[in-house]
């Protein structure tokens, strides 16, 4: 699997966070090494990434934070209507 940071993740990709920064805020937003996310949106001139953690909350992750958190990919996308 390749591995990328947060921000370079098309939206819509499941993911699994492989490594990330050593900020305790994140361990308090659910974000851990093995969490699966999906990525909903990416702001453009480096605004917030939005995720969605196991399908269920969604929290915007500011862009420096978001470009140390390193995933990788783990399946197809997942579809909204």
């Amino acid at each position: 699997m390749v591995k990328e940071n947060l921000c370079t993740v098309n939206p819509s990709v499941k993911c699994k966070i492989v490594s990330i920064p050593d900020l305790p805020m994140l361990a308090c937003l659910g974000v851990h090494i093995g969490t699966e996310l999906t990525v909903v949106v990416k702001n453009c001139w480096r605004g917030p990434v939005v995720i969605k953690l196991a399908g269920k909350r969604e929290i915007a992750i500011d862009f420096h934070v978001a470009s140390q958190i390193i995933v990788e990919e783990v399946g197809l996308r997942e579809l909204s209507f």
